[in-house]
């Protein structure tokens, strides 16, 4: 049979196992807020470097390392307007003459003398246009050596040259052509212009006849 002192051992070890239980919990507790009170103190010398680090880390950049990179197509320079294109160079050439048709005493007045006349332009200047005359049929009546002829900058773009034809001693009839040969700065030829020339002997039907009694004595 069980003992009333029994009963009351046990009732007393029950109550002092909830009590300590219950004392347990309020020391976790009571630990649980100290901690949190910790992380919200501001005298805390942890909590104070933490913030320290957490304003220092927040402070807001300037505005220059916000502002976005410009992209290489906005940075890159427009190409420089080339300059405007120079008229490509060409060479053109006519020859025409005067008095090509003579016929008569030679060599002939001077306002009756045959000329030929070339007529030079260039596209572009300045320039210097290599030329010589070419006869056929005329023998020596030209000169058939190269020539140079200038085209100076800011001058103008066509020039003329004429020469005489040269009938001194010529007897008979002179019948051919002249054309111009230009090698540079481009090669180019004129059209030909004919010349047809007739040296007449002197006329001496007018002369008078010598007197017969000249010479007697």
């Amino acid at each position: 049979a069980r003992r009333p002192d029994d009963d009351r051992g046990g009732d007393g070890a029950r109550t002092a196992l909830v009590v300590g239980v219950l004392v347990l919990a309020l020391l976790v507790a009571g630990l649980a807020w100290k901690l949190a009170d910790l992380g919200d103190d501001p005298s805390d010398p942890g909590a104070s470097a933490t913030s320290g680090a957490t304003t220092q880390g927040a402070e807001p950049s300037s505005g220059k390392d916000d502002e976005p990179s410009p992209s290489p197509s906005a940075t890159s320079a427009s190409p420089s307007p080339s300059p405007s294109t120079q008229p490509a160079q060409t060479v053109r050439v006519t020859v025409t003459g005067s008095h090509t048709e003579y016929a008569g005493a030679c060599p002939p007045p001077a306002e009756q003398r045959p000329s030929v006349a070339a007529s030079f332009t260039v596209g572009r200047l300045p320039a210097e246009v290599r030329y010589r005359w070419v006869s056929d049929g005329l023998d020596h009546a030209l000169d058939e050596g190269w020539r140079t002829l200038a085209f100076p900058e800011g001058g103008r773009t066509t020039r003329e040259e004429r020469v005489p034809l040269n009938l001194d001693g010529v007897e008979g009839a002179l019948e051919g052509s002249v054309r111009v040969e230009v090698d540079e700065p481009l090669e180019a030829t004129s059209d030909s212009v004919s010349v047809a020339v007739v040296c007449e002997p002197p006329d001496h039907s007018e002369e008078p006849s010598p007197d017969p009694d000249e010479g007697e004595d």
